[in-house]
């Protein structure tokens, strides 16, 4: 996976690889309606001989960089920490049958994150559990639920998140 942007006129960078069919960028928040960059992705596969493809055709999105820090401890990027709280997002989104949940936590404390239908149901329990601050990755698999709207709700230290997720079969 490589990434352009051109704000920060880094060129293109690889930023990882995935054997999946999905990539989670640990660096840049998606944030399509107020980022405050546009970022350029492009792909390219690697065959059991570990022959390269062509480059994929370029997408863009607005994100927002995450504040990460420098080897000598100053941010990378002159952004306010205050940008960077407590954030839940999903990709794709609408999906079928998966999703994956990205989900940020500025400081350490007991996080729940939940799938509700629309009735207030509980759908599912993904995370119970103390987490460390930072951004974390998980997977929710709709298969064996109909189509419709879900809610997915993250609790941590008295603060409340919600995400709307379409299931479209």
């Amino acid at each position: 996976m490589f990434r352009e942007v051109q704000e920060f006129g880094t060129g293109w960078l690889s930023i990882g690889t995935t054997t999946n069919n999905y990539f989670v960028d640990q660096e840049m928040y998606y944030a399509p309606g107020a980022g405050l960059v546009l970022s350029y992705y492009k792909v390219r596969a690697m065959d059991i001989n570990n022959n390269n493809s062509d480059y994929s055709s370029e997408v863009s999105s607005r994100t927002e960089p995450m504040n990460k820090q420098s080897a000598g401890g100053k941010s990378t990027h002159m952004i306010s920490d205050e940008i960077y709280d407590y954030r839940l997002n999903n990709y794709p989104n609408p999906f079928n049958p998966q999703t994956n949940i990205t989900y940020s936590i500025k400081e350490a404390g007991f996080v729940q994150l939940k799938i509700y239908n629309m009735l207030g149901k509980e759908i599912a329990a993904l995370i119970n559990e103390v987490k460390s601050p930072g951004m974390y990755s998980v997977s929710f698999d709709g298969a064996r639920l109909p189509s419709g709207i879900y809610v997915c709700v993250m609790k941590t230290n008295n603060v409340v998140k919600s995400q709307k997720l379409i299931l479209m079969k």
